[in-house]
């Protein structure tokens, strides 16, 4: 069942009894939430088993504060069935994007649009490396990302999600040549 968020009640419900498989965040969180807190939200998504796709983007993931989107990202990257994740819209922490990368062993397809890598060049190195050694990551997509540090080469992250890991990998015809876009914010 999917279920497209805008102002669902009930949502922490039916993430926590699994009646979720593929989630859709766009509108602000305390919509969403009703009300509830953000760690509600994490630990309801904690609980789930069948959640497989998560979107989050436009004013869903814009509006949370940064610890409250790093909780969010991170409490993603922990679904156990999660196989797409799109996110965008908003700043990232390369941390946070590590974290899902590294924990999330089933993902296939990670979508990233409209989003400003946040982080210190070794921070995005990491990134790259969890990229270049997940071996289910199947699809890799950039488009209009920026990063806040002039020192990172977000071409790098790119080329990061081309190169394959045990049979893994992702497949360099998903990655538009040129798409990603390293700059400051």
């Amino acid at each position: 069942q999917s279920i497209i968020v805008e102002s669902n009640m009930g949502l922490l419900s039916e993430i926590e009894n699994n009646k979720v498989t593929s989630l859709h965040l766009t509108d602000m969180p305390k919509k969403s939430f009703e009300g509830a807190k953000v760690e509600d939200f994490c630990t309801a998504l904690e609980k789930n088993t069948s959640i497989t796709t998560v979107h989050m983007k436009d004013d869903f993931l814009a509006c949370l504060r940064g610890d409250q989107r790093s909780q969010v990202v991170k409490a993603v990257g922990k679904l156990p069935a999660v196989t797409e994740i799109y996110f965008g819209g908003s700043l990232l922490l390369a941390p946070d994007l590590t974290s899902v990368v590294e924990t999330a062993k089933t993902l296939k397809v990670l979508h990233l649009h409209d989003v400003c890598l946040q982080g210190a060049p070794e921070l995005c190195k990491d990134f790259e490396k969890a990229l270049s050694a997940h071996s289910a990551l199947k699809e890799f997509d950039m488009k209009d990302c920026m990063t806040a540090n002039a020192s990172v080469d977000l071409e790098a992250v790119v080329a990061a999600g081309k190169k394959s890991s045990c049979g893994g990998g992702v497949d360099p015809a998903v990655i538009t040549p040129g798409a990603a876009t390293a700059g400051t914010a």
